[in-house]
């Protein structure tokens, strides 16, 4: 059965409140937005613009950073002046710097010009990408959380799994199509927040920048401990993606198509998986789904080291997709567990800023030791198995930390609700 099955079953016998389903359709439209240009922007800027391969790596290390930074910016702005002002003015952003992106190929523009607009871009995708979590914390009680939660990451996969097929034949005819199509996505995201999100108030503590605070959450060692060890995880999931491409291509001998069929999978797996698999993993505890996460992950690189044939690569980015499906949806939710209610916006900020930080580190560090280690690839693969197993021994020992009362479904009914 699949994930969609199980959404539309689940939606009839206990409904979901309408505002998943606007953001469900939102983000589809964010992720088939990203992906339209992704894997164009640096082939635009290559053979079009004869730009140096150099200056493209700054390109997208200077949009990665400024989109890490403003996660945890947006949230704070989120607790300050509310999600819905921040959700549009990131969306107007990331729209607007399409459209000029567009305008930009029209008239061949300077590389000066499309560093701005990409890096623009950065920071207003970052700006907004703490605000869906947010509204959902605020929306939806936390028996629904892992399963809205489930529902956006689906619909955002689907999305993307679609863009980059759009993208390829926009591009083929016109890069300004294919930038243009990308703002028209963007545009449409910014109608469905307009329409259907909306701020609540459940009498939280207003917004308040004292020290007291900061330090309140800096004495949160459950949370403090959740941030390093999500670094540590997504310096994990980067491998999956950067040096396994490397490592297809330079060491196993395998074809750029092969290459992107691991993403393909990767992201129907998503797609069909999710919700079937949180529904599974509902009855465990959220601290318990990630360690097992973090084991599949352990148990796909170090199936690596054992062979590089195309299937059997296959193989491992499947298992490693399950310790996906297990970890990202309870990383979220708990997250949203975790946080005060006047606090989520900064909670939803620091992970994504810590997850973007590790998964940049991740394909940095991971493509200097690959080389490092080119001559015996297999040690490399276990080295990055053996760190997912210390990270998910760390997640169990942060649900034996928390020690939460264990509600009938199998997750605490406050937050500590949840671990």
């Amino acid at each position: 059965m699949t994930g969609f099955t199980h959404i539309w079953k689940k939606s009839r016998s206990r409904p979901m409140p309408p505002i998943v389903w606007a953001l469900f359709t939102g983000t589809a439209l964010n992720g088939f937005s990203t992906s339209i240009v992704t894997p164009f922007i640096s082939v635009y800027l290559y053979a079009y613009e004869g730009s140096p391969v150099a200056l493209i790596g700054l390109v997208v290390f200077l949009q990665t950073i400024a989109n890490a930074v403003m996660q945890l910016a947006g949230g704070e702005l989120c607790d300050r002046f509310g999600r819905k002002p921040v959700f549009m003015a990131g969306l107007a952003g990331v729209s607007m710097s399409f459209t000029g992106l567009a305008v930009g190929v029209a008239y061949n523009a300077s590389f000066e010009y499309f560093l701005a607009l990409l890096v623009l871009s950065g920071i207003s995708s970052g700006l907004f990408s703490t605000a869906p979590s947010a509204v959902l914390a605020d929306e939806v009680g936390e028996e629904q959380r892992a399963e809205a939660y489930s529902t956006l990451r689906t619909g955002y996969n689907l999305g993307y799994s679609i863009g980059p097929v759009i993208g390829g034949i926009a591009a083929s005819v016109s890069y300004t199509l294919a930038f243009s199509l990308t703002a028209m996505a963007s545009a449409a995201y910014l109608v469905i927040v307009t329409l259907y999100v909306r701020e609540r108030n459940h009498g939280a503590t207003p917004y308040s920048d004292d020290r007291s605070q900061h330090g309140s959450l800096l004495e949160d060692r459950p949370f403090i401990l959740l941030l390093v060890l999500a670094f540590l995880a997504a310096l994990v999931a980067a491998h999956m993606y950067s040096p396994l491409s490397v490592y297809a291509k330079g060491i196993a001998g395998l074809s750029e198509k092969e290459i992107g069929a691991f993403f393909s999978l990767n992201g129907l797996m998503v797609v069909f998986l999710q919700f079937p698999v949180t529904r599974v993993s509902g009855r465990i505890r959220l601290t318990t789904s990630m360690a097992l996460g973090m084991g599949l992950y352990a148990v796909g690189l170090a199936l690596i080291a054992v062979q590089g044939g195309f299937e059997w690569l296959m193989l491992c980015v499947a298992v490693m997709t399950f310790g996906e499906l297990l970890y990202l949806p309870s990383l979220t939710t708990l997250t949203a567990n975790m946080s005060l209610e006047h606090r989520r916006g900064r909670y939803f900020g620091l992970v994504g800023l810590t997850g973007s930080a590790g998964f940049g580190v991740g394909a940095l560090l991971g493509g200097w030791l690959l080389g490092l280690f080119w001559e015996s690839s297999g040690a490399f693969w276990l080295i990055a198995a053996m760190i997912s197993l210390v990270c998910g021994a760390s997640f169990w020992y942060l649900g034996v930390m928390t020690r939460p009362k264990t509600g009938v479904d199998g997750r605490a009914p406050s937050l500590w609700k949840g671990v």
